[in-house]
C-alpha cells in the first residue's frame, strides 16, 4: 500500500511484510520502519511529544531478558534519562539535567569507567575555562 502526496514522491508505504517506510519506498532490509529524508534541515527527523504529564520516552527492549527506556523525565524536573529498565525514575543509569550535570549510576562502588590503551590515552581530563581571566584549568587523572 502506497500513499503519496504526488505521483513521484512516496509519503508513506507499507509492504506486505509489515513494513512501514515513511518518505522511502525502498525499505531497508530487515527493519520494520524505514524513515528517509534528503534535506538540508537541522530538525530532528523524529520527534516523541508528550502534551501531559507522562515523559517522552522510547522504550527498548529483548523480550523477557532485558529493557531500557531513553527519554524526558517530566515528573524530575524534565531531565534527560537513561533507565535500565521500563519507564524512567526507577533504575536510571544516566542523566542529564538542564544545565548540562552529568550523574552517571554508580554500581558496586565502580562508579565511571573508561578503557583505553595506545599513547593516544589520556584518562580522564576534567577542564574549565575562566572566561574573564583567560585562564584554563585542567585535572588529569592518568594510569
Amino acid at each position: 500500500m502506497r500513499f503519496s502526496t504526488d505521483a513521484d514522491s512516496p509519503t508513506m508505504v507499507l509492504d506486505n511484510a509489515k513494513r512501514v517506510g515513511i518518505g522511502t519506498d525502498s525499505l531497508t532490509s530487515g527493519t520494520i520502519l524505514d524513515v528517509y529524508r534528503d534535506d538540508v534541515s537541522d530538525a530532528g527527523t523524529i520527534q516523541i511529544t508528550q502534551d501531559g504529564t507522562g515523559d517522552a520516552a522510547i522504550d527498548f527492549q529483548l523480550k523477557g531478558i532485558k529493557e531500557y527506556t531513553l527519554g524526558i523525565d517530566n515528573s524530575d524536573s524534565d531531565k534527560f534519562k537513561i533507565s535500565g529498565t521500563a519507564g524512567l525514575g526507577s533504575n536510571d543509569l544516566v542523566t542529564i539535567d538542564s544545565t548540562g550535570l552529568v550523574t552517571i549510576k554508580n554500581f558496586n562502588g565502580t562508579g565511571l569507567q573508561l578503557q583505553g590503551s595506545g599513547s593516544d590515552y589520556q584518562g580522564i581530563q576534567l577542564q574549565t575555562t575562566d572566561s574573564s581571566a583567560s585562564q584554563t584549568r585542567n585535572i588529569f587523572i592518568d594510569t
